[in-house]
């Protein structure tokens, strides 16, 4: 009976394959030193922050989506006008200038399609990189509206805030991105776009606004190239113009910032979480200590696989859209033969391309470096190495605290569940939003280049 219950004393659990394994040999002082020390309560009592210093990322979308009189996040005070109608006249423009620049495409392609105009492949994909990248922004503003913003009620109202310093790491992380996105969305735009506008055209511009577009005053052609019944480069209709197209390009900075920012944002903060679990883990002395970290992290896990539900429906598009984006900007390369204005607008839209897709690959990356940081806590915490000789003097006070029959049992699952991936997968891994693919599209993408390349040179 004596060498039955030595025995069963001696061992331990591995988390790993539920197989018993000799325990450790961690020094006898460290051990009584951390042992027995009192145990410290968790804390989870949740910092005062307001939502701008809390969310910067969201603070900021919010008030530009409100800027734009796209919608009013919360059921404020005011006139039917100001809370439904404008908002909806914001969304119809958006509506209408996704349908006129596909309605224009469709034009170009017809007229090449029955020879009445040879027109040139680079202002075809010019074109559809705009009708594209519409759609795009569209969606994940839909997306934010219905389903993320009610996510960011639950971080607020669920999330743990009691260690400032990994809350104000994520809120650097928040800030630096929404710079990154803010300067990139404005430099396609300032340098792409705007300076059409107000300086004079190149010679091929004005040469193309003539050929594909007949205007009156091709020199006055705006950068965004509307379908209409009427001739938008002839006073007075060309003033009302400028001042639709300057509103379109608002817009676009302010639905792309979003693009970038979005589900980097979630990311972020879950990666916090999972760290303040890791910290917890540190400081667990008794078996209370655990169940409460273990109840944080099934609930940081529901959080996880709601927010991979809410975004599964647009991860395939926008993987789709980039890969078509990312291939028509390859092809326009290929026409860059001097530094011109057209050729900084193509540069600039490719780099700031890249961010954003970047930006949406990493974003899971982000979750999966949180759950490594606890999976390492777990590997190095006390219960992995326990002093054989130590364990067998203190096994009654030990076992009534972390290694109790069901605290090793929690342990083992535990561990079982931070080894699984946390990344956002669909389709049983057919995407796989990760930096492996971000590199899979960059090389599919220049595959139908080199195609689309050899087939249009074949065919000229």
């Amino acid at each position: 009976m004596k060498s039955s219950t030595d025995n069963r004393k001696t061992r331990v659990f591995s988390t790993m394959t539920n197989q018993a394994i000799p325990l450790g040999t961690v020094p006898k002082s460290r051990l009584i030193t951390t042992l027995k020390d009192p145990p410290q309560p968790i804390s989870d009592v949740p910092t005062e922050i307001n939502v701008i210093n809390e969310y910067p990322c969201f603070y900021y979308n919010i008030k530009l989506y409100e800027l734009g009189n796209l919608f009013s996040i919360e059921q404020k005070e005011g006139t039917q006008w100001s809370r439904i109608i404008i908002p909806k006249i914001s969304w119809g423009f958006i509506v209408f200038m996704s349908l006129s620049f596909t309605i224009n495409v469709a034009k170009l392609l017809w007229k090449n399609y029955t020879a009445e105009k040879q027109v040139v492949g680079t202002e075809i994909f010019q074109r559809s990189f705009e009708v594209l990248l519409g759609p795009l922004l569209i969606v994940e503003m839909m997306t934010f509206v219905h389903k993320l913003y009610p996510m960011i009620k639950q971080m607020r109202a669920t999330f743990d805030t009691s260690e400032e310093r990994i809350l104000q790491q994520c809120i650097r992380h928040e800030k630096s991105m929404f710079f990154i996105s803010i300067i990139s969305a404005n430099l396609v735009i300032c340098l792409g776009y705007l300076p059409k506008i107000f300086l004079s055209l190149s010679y091929e511009e004005i040469t193309s606004a003539k050929y594909y577009y007949n205007k009156a005053h091709p020199e006055k052609q705006l950068p965004l190239v509307f379908w209409l019944p009427f001739d938008d480069t002839v006073p007075p209709t060309y003033y009302f113009m400028v001042v639709v197209n300057i509103y379109a390009l608002v817009l676009t900075i302010m639905l792309a910032f979003g693009l970038i920012s979005n589900i980097s944002t979630f990311s972020i903060h879950m990666r916090g979480q999972y760290q303040m679990l890791a910290l917890k883990l540190k400081r667990a002395a008794c078996w209370s200590d655990l169940k409460y970290i273990i109840q944080k992290h099934q609930k940081l896990e529901e959080f996880r696989r709601k927010l991979e539900a809410q975004v599964g429906s647009i991860c395939l598009l926008k993987t789709f859209i980039y890969n078509l984006t990312i291939t028509l900007l390859m092809y326009e390369f290929t026409a860059v033969k001097q530094v011109n204005q057209e050729s900084i607008q193509v540069v600039f839209e490719w780099v700031v391309l890249l961010i954003m897709f970047y930006s949406f690959t990493t974003s899971s990356e982000y979750i999966d470096e949180g759950n490594d940081i606890l999976c390492n806590a777990l590997r190095s915490y006390k219960w992995y190495n326990i002093n054989h000789n130590w364990y067998n003097e203190n096994y009654n006070w030990y076992n009534t605290h972390i290694l109790s029959k069901d605290g090793v049992k929690a342990l083992q699952l535990f561990t079982m569940m931070c080894n699984k991936p946390k990344r956002l997968i669909y389709y049983g891994g057919t995407v796989d939003i990760s930096n492996d693919l971000f590199l899979a599209v960059i090389k599919l993408s220049y595959t139908l280049f080199t195609i689309l390349k050899h087939s249009i040179h074949t065919k000229q």
